[in-house]
């Protein structure tokens, strides 16, 4: 049986974890086209060089993480970035420069308190 590559893996739901607290790059992510952090409640930083690594990336969704962010990080290397979720992350009170993501189809900041 072939062994399973993590860099080869195009998906990841981190939907309601409640473990995850930080997130730093992780190299090899070139595959990534879809990241959900949703209601992952604990996440309260993302390093800057993160979103460096995913330039495949297309669905971002940081929906629900109400304790994370007053700021996201620069996504301007998020060529690819289709749809990005931001519904209900009540500490958000400013977003990168987006003008850069030609490909941005979906930008969801409902719910913000």
């Amino acid at each position: 049986m072939e062994s399973l590559f993590i860099n080869q893996l195009a998906v990841f739901y981190f939907k309601k974890c409640s473990e995850i607290k930080y997130m730093n790059c992780v190299e090899s992510s070139k595959a990534v086209e879809i990241l959900d952090f949703s209601g992952a409640c604990s996440l309260v930083k993302i390093e800057g060089k993160f979103f460096e690594c995913l330039e495949n990336l297309q669905v971002l969704n940081l929906s629900g993480t109400k304790t994370l962010l007053k700021e996201l990080p620069a996504l301007t290397n998020l060529k690819s970035l289709k749809h990005l979720f931001l519904r209900g992350c009540g500490q958000l009170e400013a977003l990168p420069l987006l003008e850069l993501l030609h490909n941005l189809e979906t930008l969801d900041l409902s719910q913000q308190h």
